[in-house]
């Protein structure tokens, strides 16, 4: 009889605790609405962009792409039932390549299907639903990598044509999404050491506290941007005393796969090129960046030498 008394309370207990956590949740979409508690709101929530790194695959593969997501400012706003509408905007894309020198183009309709049928095609876009109880809807596509050119960057760009009347976030009316293979270089690397100058002249070092050793510094990301070539980022002075090394913007090693030698340059710093004199290699072995660098060399000389290590993806 208590065994019973005792398995009848364990039932009613469950079924409590999974209508508990299915209240929980609506509750926490309804208290992230905060600020935006007089109205409801509409935003791309990854805007105003989001990057996709795969690996080389044959197979479809599954990727949510963005999500488009409904703030509401209650109960009965959340059971509203609404359609919205997105349209493509490539001019972002090219935007965005301008800004970052970057090459990502359309994706071509080839290479995908969408898989989430809250979307519907349009002429140039999708109306997108949701019923009672959405507060989101992920452009979810199914990415063929048996058709997938590895050389190319894809990205699509999406802008909130029509809101349904809802108000749109701040910031969040336009979304692009990339998508790209990482190299093998590609990921986090820990600073093994290295020693950076600041001169104010050629011959003369500023002999200031940017300058000394680098071993220890916080972590670099090395992230790709070509087949062959990643992008730098996460440089510090000496000491890793929190100042990011400024004037080198897009700073690129490319490597060459059959030598491994490496050539260094920046798209924000036409200045900036190999030391001359100093390694710049990767050991394949090891997975260690052996690079030197210098910039601004007939007037505030800068030079850079370093080691970083591969310690996990990004």
């Amino acid at each position: 009889m208590k065994l019973n008394k005792i398995l009848q309370f364990l039932g009613v207990f469950g079924v409590a605790s999974l209508l508990l956590t299915a209240c929980i949740k609506e509750e926490d979409h309804l208290k992230e609405m905060g600020e935006n508690i007089g109205n409801s709101f509409l935003k791309f929530q990854e805007a105003p962009e989001k990057v996709h790194f795969f690996a080389p695959f044959t197979d479809q593969r599954k990727v949510d792409l963005f999500s488009l997501r409904k703030e509401v400012n209650g109960q009965a706003a959340l059971q509203t039932t609404s359609t919205v509408t997105i349209t493509s905007k490539p001019q972002l894309i090219e935007d965005y390549n301008d800004e970052h020198g970057s090459n990502y183009e359309l994706l071509p309709d080839s290479l995908y299907t969408l898989s989430n049928t809250a979307f519907v095609k349009s002429a140039n876009g999708y109306t997108v639903n949701f019923g009672a109880g959405d507060f989101s809807r992920d452009f979810t596509i199914l990415l063929n990598g048996a058709k997938w050119d590895i050389s190319r960057n894809y990205a699509v760009a999406f802008t909130i044509t029509d809101s349904a009347g809802l108000d749109i976030n701040d910031g969040k009316r336009d979304v692009i999404a990339m998508i790209a293979v990482k190299n093998q270089w590609d990921g986090i690397y820990s600073v093994e050491s290295g020693t950076v100058t600041r001169y104010t002249a050629p011959g003369a070092p500023a002999n200031d506290a940017l300058s000394g050793d680098l071993t220890g510094n916080p972590e670099v990301t090395l992230a790709t941007v070509g087949p062959n070539t990643v992008q730098i980022t996460g440089l510090q002075w000496a000491h890793g005393n929190n100042s990011g090394v400024a004037g080198i913007d897009n700073l690129r090693a490319t490597i060459d796969p059959v030598t491994n030698l490496v050539t260094m340059r920046s798209l924000g710093n036409a200045t900036l090129r190999n030391w001359e004199g100093k390694e710049n290699r990767y050991d394949p072995d090891t997975q260690t960046f052996y690079l030197g660098f210098i910039w601004n060399p007939t007037a505030n000389v800068r030079t850079y030498e370093m080691v970083i290590k591969y310690k996990e993806p990004r």
